[in-house]
């Protein structure tokens, strides 16, 4: 993890573009005032999920359907398509 010193002036004059390379580019803030650091700012734990780089790699593990299964779901499909009822109201489309 990257640290950079900051003053305070300089923190209050660049606040959004040193929040910009906080959350985006990962560095911690120390901001000191004369010789005293008196805030830390660091970035955001890392959010629960999947990374969406790597989906591509975790379809490729899934197991595939053989043709009967294949052709079972896609009748599943159709058949749930036919069951829907249009309307004719624009918003529920």
């Amino acid at each position: 993890m990257t640290i950079r010193e900051v003053s305070a002036t300089e923190f209050a004059r660049n606040l959004s573009a040193l929040l910009n390379e906080v959350r985006y580019r990962g560095i911690s803030l120390e901001v000191r005032r004369g010789k005293e650091i008196v805030a830390h700012v660091i970035p955001p734990p890392a959010r629960p999920g999947f990374p969406i780089d790597q989906l591509d790699q975790f379809f490729a593990t899934l197991p595939r359907l053989d043709k009967g299964e294949a052709a079972a779901f896609l009748n599943d499909l159709d058949e749930l398509d036919r069951s829907l009822v249009a309307s004719d109201d624009p918003w529920e489309s």
